[in-house]
């Protein structure tokens, strides 16, 4: 689990990671990452909606990472979260 109040420095070392980080994987549920979002900021937004639905297409083995924000984790508690990640 990732909690993040932001975007980080460099988005495509991020991405090229957990990329790297699937191709490693002989199965999608050996790995889960589940991406917190703290605030509202939109362009962190989009970022990690693109971690979300993008990564197969950027060379990903497996779609892995899930995100969900504070507010809606709040509404639906870690433990659907983190069932979220590992089922998505």
């Amino acid at each position: 689990m990732v909690v993040t109040d932001g975007e980080p420095d460099d988005k495509l070392a991020v991405m090229r990671t957990i990329v790297a980080a699937t191709k490693r994987l002989d199965r999608d549920e050996e790995l889960a990452v589940s991406l917190v979002q703290v605030g509202k900021d939109p362009s962190a937004t989009r970022f990690l909606k693109a971690l979300d639905d993008d990564l197969v297409e950027a060379g990903a083995k497996f779609d892995i990472c899930d995100t969900v924000t504070l507010d809606d984790m709040e509404d639906i508690g870690l433990t659907e979260v983190l069932l979220r990640a590992i089922h998505d």
